[in-house]
């Protein structure tokens, strides 16, 4: 069969499935097990299509119908960004729209501390004193602990991610110079330039984030730390509300009318997930069932 025909048939499968899932309610895998009988019959040369990539196109075209069928009706209020770990693809929906961060932007601020550690421009046995200017009121449990002592750096870490606390956060971030010095230094991680103003974001740049910190390529020692206060987190009212929250690493953020949350979720196909709103009725609740299509597609994949 010729590279001409193996691309018509890709496009018809493409279409028949989206079709069959809209009409009949087809599962997912039976769509592609027909995919693979149909195209386990075809003999590949090195002019024709990798029928992988077939299944992996008509896969993640599922994934995002099912995805836009939930928040389409949000249109740019919502922000997502998917990145599938295995295969390295995206899906986005307004990936560039810049939201507030809230308390996810608490995720890139102790990635640059554990960064400065691992450099040893910050020590591993330092310690902050509390000061009037690190006070903050709202999340946390440092409000109402006597803050006579100096705390060390990862007992502030795990405060700031798994309470979020927010006088944790200000001391971290005071520590490394203060917000404007911090927001400068996002970039370094990020590995471009983007807009910090106002502890903005977007969910592409949130998912970038959450890939530096997972693939961790300057085996940062710390980073372990990081990841495992993100999957004992004391708040499951969104990404991890109706799934497995053992597989996942996250980190929500509120402010206003901006109802976040950011997660590295170990399925049996590992995947990020960035949801940013704004002025969404029920927000977290459209972010927990999101994330359930999500988890679901991805953790009843075998390929």
């Amino acid at each position: 069969m010729n590279k001409k025909k193996i691309v018509l048939l890709s496009i018809v499968l493409i279409l028949t499935t989206i079709i069959s899932i809209i009409l009949y309610n087809i599962p997912l895998d039976s769509s592609i097990n027909n995919a693979k009988k149909i195209l386990s019959n075809t003999n590949k040369s090195k002019d024709e299509v990798d029928i992988n990539e077939i299944i992996l196109n008509e896969y993640f075209g599922n994934l995002e119908i099912a995805i836009s069928s939930k928040i389409s009706e949000y249109g740019d209020s919502i922000g997502l960004t998917f990145y599938d770990i295995k295969t390295k693809r995206t899906i986005s929906f307004n990936g560039d729209k810049t939201f507030i961060a809230a308390s996810t932007s608490k995720v890139p601020l102790n990635m640059l501390l554990l960064n400065k550690v691992a450099s040893g421009e910050i020590k591993e046995d330092t310690t902050v004193k509390y000061t009037d200017e690190d006070y903050e009121g709202g999340a946390g449990i440092l409000q109402s602990q006597d803050l006579s002592s100096p705390i060390d750096i990862f007992t502030l870490s795990k405060y700031s991610i798994i309470y979020s606390d927010n006088i944790a956060t200000k001391m971290i971030s005071n520590l490394m110079g203060g917000k404007d010095i911090v927001y400068k230094q996002y970039d370094d991680i990020l590995g471009y330039e983007a807009d910090h103003t106002d502890n903005a974001i977007t969910a592409n740049d949130a998912a970038q984030y959450l890939k530096v910190l997972y693939f961790n390529k300057d085996d940062n020692p710390y980073y372990d730390s990081l990841l495992n206060n993100m999957k004992n987190t004391v708040y499951h009212d969104r990404i991890d509300k109706y799934i497995d929250q053992s597989l996942v690493a996250h980190k929500i953020g509120d402010y206003e009318t901006y109802v976040n949350d950011i997660a590295i979720v170990y399925a049996n196909a590992p995947y990020i997930l960035t949801i940013y709103t704004n002025n969404v009725v029920n927000a977290k609740e459209i972010i927990a069932e999101t994330s359930q299509i999500i988890f679901d597609y991805q953790n009843n994949r075998e390929f």
